[in-house]
């Protein structure tokens, strides 16, 4: 699992008083604040093999290609929305080609540990083509968390490959995370 240096000194506020947010809620029920924040991106490539057959596990064979950080502070019981596209480019050279990519969303806040939220997976199986193939497809996913306390919190989603098989190249750019809490 790759470790994530949370990038953000939140300032805890009045909010973070469990009793002042409760009469918060008395006083306004209806008024609740809608935060978004963008995040940053890496693109990265993962490197086949151009051997016929052969399987590959590429070096490195993981990495962090989204983060977004959102300070929750002033909501009670915030919900949070994370927004992740980007576009998977999938280069091979010989028949059968097959390979995948897991996303894996992980979550830290308030210098807590970090937890695994959710993880998908985009593949590519069995191409029958004698030429080069190049796929381009968009990969996206929307994820709801529930948070119990408020805070600053960091969500980023690493890219992982397992085994290629007659894959030259699958890279993956044109990354955009966004996080919406309410």
């Amino acid at each position: 699992m790759s470790t994530y240096v949370k990038d953000c000194d939140c300032e805890k506020d009045w909010y973070n008083d469990k009793e002042k947010c409760i009469d918060d809620r008395k006083r306004d029920r209806f008024f609740k604040p809608i935060i978004l924040s963008c995040g940053t991106s890496n693109s990265i490539d993962f490197d086949g093999s151009g051997t016929l057959d052969e399987v590959v596990l590429p070096d490195p064979s993981s990495g962090i290609v989204a983060q977004v950080v959102i300070d929750t502070s002033g909501i009670c019981k915030p919900k949070v929305e994370i927004e992740f596209s980007s576009i998977v480019n999938f280069v091979a050279s010989f028949q059968d080609a097959r390979g995948a990519v897991n996303f894996r969303l992980f979550r830290t806040c308030d210098n807590q540990e970090q937890v695994l939220l959710n993880t998908w997976t985009y593949e590519v199986v069995k191409i029958e083509d004698l030429n080069t193939i190049a796929l381009s497809n968009s990969f996206s996913f929307i994820f709801c968390d529930f948070l119990k306390t408020p805070g600053c919190c960091s969500y980023f989603v690493e890219a992982s490959v397992g085994d290629l098989v007659n894959v030259e190249r699958i890279s993956i750019n044109n990354i955009f995370i966004t996080a919406i809490a309410q």
